[in-house]
C-alpha cells in the first residue's frame, strides 16, 4: 500500500519478508560482484516499500563507491530518518548514519557539514558506549582525518592520539 501522509510505498508485514530476502540475495550477488543485479534488486525492494533501511544503507554505499555522492547522500539521509524515527535521535544506529553522511559530505566538499556530521556521531557514541569504546575510535579518526585535511592539525593530533589510545 501507500502510506497517505507521505505518498512513499509501504509492504503489508507479510510481504516485508520476501523483501528482506531480496535484500539477503543482494548482499549475496554484491559478494559475487554482481553490483547490477544487487542494485536492481534493492531498488525493486524500495518500490515495494521506500523504508526498508538495509536498501538505503546498501544503495548509499554502492553510490558513494562509484562516486554518485548525491544518491549516496539521498539514501544515507533517508537511513537517517529511518534510524531517528525508530531509535530515536541518540542512538548508535543514527551515529553510523552520521559517519555516513559526513564522509559524503566531506568528499563533497562541504567540510562543515561533515564535521557538524563526524562530532554528532561522536557525541552519540561517547553518550552511548563511553570514551573508550572502539566506535569512538572511528568517530574519533574520522573527525581528526577532516581536520587534518583541512590544515587544523593542532585539533587533530589530540583526537588522533585518543583514537590510538583507544584501539591499543
Amino acid at each position: 500500500g501507500v502510506d497517505e501522509e507521505d505518498e512513499r510505498p509501504r509492504a503489508d508485514p507479510k510481504d516485508k519478508i520476501q523483501l528482506h530476502q531480496m535484500i539477503m540475495t543482494a548482499q549475496s550477488k554484491m559478494g559475487r560482484g554482481d553490483k547490477d543485479d544487487s542494485k536492481r534488486l534493492l531498488e525493486r525492494v524500495l518500490e515495494q516499500d521506500a523504508d526498508i533501511l538495509d536498501a538505503h544503507q546498501m544503495l548509499g554505499q554502492m553510490a558513494a563507491g562509484d562516486g554518485k555522492a548525491e544518491e549516496a547522500a539521498d539514501h544515507f539521509r533517508r537511513a537517517l530518518e529511518i534510524d531517528e524515527a525508530v531509535y530515536g535521535k541518540d542512538h548508535p544506529e543514527v551515529a553510523i548514519d552520521a559517519n555516513n553522511i559526513g564522509q559524503i559530505l566531506q568528499d563533497q566538499g562541504d567540510l562543515d557539514g561533515a564535521r557538524e556530521a563526524y562530532q554528532r556521531a561522536l557525541a552519540i557514541d561517547e553518550q552511548s558506549y563511553g570514551t573508550e569504546h572502539p566506535d569512538v575510535a572511528i568517530d574519533l579518526n574520522n573527525l581528526a582525518q577532516l581536520l587534518r585535511a583541512t590544515n587544523r592539525l593542532a585539533e587533530a593530533e589530540p583526537l588522533m592520539r585518543r583514537a590510538l589510545a583507544i584501539d591499543e
